[in-house]
């Protein structure tokens, strides 16, 4: 019996935890209009390549790349 409470606590401590994913919203804005916005969720080079593709989609087609943790 005292396994079991062990077990549903454990089990209750895990569903209750947050996910420790990180994500982040990346978006390029020209004149007022959002242009592109990516999300990326994982680890950093994930993130870095979403910021990557936003800061080249502002050098080609212009506006300011803008990247935010979500």
């Amino acid at each position: 019996m005292k396994k079991l409470r062990l077990v549903v606590a454990a089990a209750t401590l895990m569903v209750s935890l947050p996910s420790c994913r990180k994500c982040e919203t990346c978006k390029v804005v020209n004149n007022g209009v959002t242009t592109y916005e990516g999300e990326a969720c994982g680890n950093k080079d994930v993130r870095q390549s979403n910021e990557t593709s936003c800061t080249d989609w502002a050098a080609t087609f212009g506006g300011t790349c803008t990247c935010e943790k979500s």
